[in-house]
């Protein structure tokens, strides 16, 4: 559970940065977590 609280913590500062262009780690965190989410 605090995995989750922690990736949706950082997603939500990612997307709120995303006008400022975010990093290429960012972005590979955000595809990692919605593959995480996708086998629950």
């Amino acid at each position: 559970m605090q995995l989750f609280i922690f990736l949706t913590d950082h997603i939500k500062k990612v997307i709120l940065s995303l006008s400022e262009g975010p990093p290429a780690f960012d972005c590979f965190l955000i595809g990692a977590a919605y593959y995480f989410f996708g086998l629950l």
